[in-house]
């Protein structure tokens, strides 16, 4: 770039601004100088090259100034960029502090005793969206060596139990390996995965053979939409209500210290209904 500059500047390509940077370009009061550019142009390239790319540069360079110029004079009357700009700054420290304040001070730890003590208080709110489920689901290919195999493991697996030998034919032959006993499933995230209508998934087991696959189904529970949905499923959003709630509690006691604290130090000063 050092090169290029040199060059340009040697055959009058730029006009020499005061502080002797060739000028690359200029948008009203707005200036882009040779030192501005940096290694924008890698050292080899050949001269016609260094200047396609720095003209492009230069043009894209000159659009967003003329775009930034409309932007100050067309908001320069109606609002007080300053004052915003301060404003942002202020949320943006406020933000920063309390984000380190909390990260040193609150427990992020909640016990599944806090979780399910807040479940049974809750009356509002937790209702079902949707038909949710409690399900093993397996979908391996029809035409796989050991798919009778896989079949006859998961026969042999009683309800919830999912032996070690199911679970590693599982993770052989099956594409899809859904067997978390304590997870809830949304209906239409099952429906999207089984070759079926949509429609109330029933309770049960049952073996779904669909042109080149072969689908093991067992739902343990299903809860219908609209009623209380159960404690797992709810788990995430009720622990993070609680983290919520802990922190908003702990800014409450973190800020009325900071002002107490400025009180005691006397830098508060309030006029409003005072006498002069």
């Amino acid at each position: 770039m050092a090169l290029l500059g040199a060059s340009l500047t040697t055959c009058g390509y730029f006009a020499k601004h005061r502080d002797e940077s060739p000028l690359l370009a200029r948008v009203g009061a707005r200036e882009l100088h040779v030192s501005e550019v940096g290694d924008l142009v890698p050292v080899g390239t050949p001269t016609a090259d260094s200047l396609a790319i720095l003209r492009n540069y230069v043009t894209r360079w000159a659009r967003e100034a003329s775009v930034m110029n409309q932007a100050a004079f067309a908001v320069a009357e109606a609002e007080d960029i300053d004052r915003l700009v301060e404003d942002y700054r202020s949320s943006l420290q406020r933000h920063r502090l309390e984000e380190q304040v909390i990260a040193s001070e609150v427990d992020t730890v909640v016990a599944a005793a806090v979780i399910a003590d807040v479940y049974g208080q809750m009356e509002a709110n937790l209702e079902a969206p949707h038909q949710l489920v409690r399900a093993f689901v397996l979908k391996a290919p029809a035409q796989h060596p050991r798919v009778d195999e896989l079949r006859a493991a998961w026969q042999a697996s009683s309800d919830e139990l999912v032996t070690p030998q199911l679970r590693q034919l599982a993770q052989e032959v099956a594409s899809l390996a859904l067997l978390d006993a304590r997870r809830w499933y949304e209906a239409p995230e099952l429906e999207l995965a089984l070759p079926t209508a949509p429609g109330d998934i029933p309770t049960g087991s049952r073996v779904i053979e669909d042109g080149d696959a072969v689908y093991l189904v067992k739902v343990f529970e299903s809860v219908r939409r609209g009623a209380k949905a159960p404690l797992p499923y709810l788990e995430p959003r009720l622990r993070k209500m609680v983290l919520e709630q802990r922190r908003a509690a702990y800014l409450e006691t973190y800020i009325n210290k900071v002002y107490n604290d400025a009180l005691e130090r006397d830098e508060v000063k309030i006029y409003v209904g005072s006498n002069p």
